[in-house]
């Protein structure tokens, strides 16, 4: 077994997600679409630990619906659809996101907004004198339009661990429901495209997903600077 195989398998065991759960889930506010908060959790948190473990590893690990939340961008637009986690999927997705950093370390962003804004400033007032040009760039619906197929076959190509991709596999297709949703109108709830926003992996999946374009543009854009020095 390999090095990712290994850290999947420590991740998942009951003592590691029992540590994950202290760490990171416990005193975070908020339920799923279950109810159950922190405390009902902890009460059993081996047991449901232990459970988590053995379905992950084998492969029957079934996450609940996320719950539907809208969060507002102000006048004249759509709302936000953020995906709202059981606390017990919360617990999952967070070991998970452990496991895909550690596999896909250069993917994830580490550097705040605030920094980025700061260089480019520095940058603005080195060469105010200067002809400076740049491109900016926003795509829209980027995370609900992210294809299934070319992140599992594609950009998550060199993880050959089926429980791993199993799982991630579940996990950004799963459905958003909102709250009083019937059952009996589930499948008009499934999710065949895009990653739902507001999981602890959406960020590193959308990082691993544009590794590709990233890596060429780079090139590109250090390319084009070394000819013309004064191009963002």
């Amino acid at each position: 077994m390999d090095d990712l195989g290994n850290f999947f398998l420590y991740s998942f065991t009951p003592k590691s997600l029992q540590n994950t759960f202290n760490k990171k889930i416990k005193n975070k506010a908020g339920k799923g679409i279950d109810g159950v908060g922190s405390i009902q959790i902890e009460k059993d948190l081996e047991l449901i630990t232990s459970r988590i473990s053995n379905k992950v590893i084998n492969s029957k690990y079934r996450f609940s619906p996320y719950l539907e939340i809208a969060k507002c961008k102000g006048r004249g637009k759509a709302p936000r659809i953020v995906s709202k986690p059981t606390l017990r999927d919360k617990l999952t997705l967070s070991a998970l996101k452990d496991i895909l950093h550690y596999q896909y370390e250069a993917c994830i962003q580490n550097q705040l907004p605030c920094i980025y804004i700061k260089e480019i400033k520095k940058l603005f007032d080195e060469h105010k004198k200067e002809e400076i040009s740049f491109l900016k760039i926003d795509i829209t619906t980027f995370y609900d339009s992210l294809n299934h197929n070319v992140l599992l076959d594609e950009c998550l190509s060199d993880i050959n661990n089926d429980h791993l991709l199993t799982l991630i596999r579940r996990a950004i297709k799963n459905k958003t429901v909102p709250k009083n949703y019937k059952k009996a109108n589930a499948s008009n709830y499934h999710n065949k495209s895009g990653v739902p926003q507001g999981l602890s992996i959406s960020n590193v999946l959308a990082g691993i997903y544009m590794k590709a374009f990233d890596a060429e543009f780079e090139v590109v854009a250090y390319s084009h600077a070394s000819r013309s020095p004064n191009t963002i």
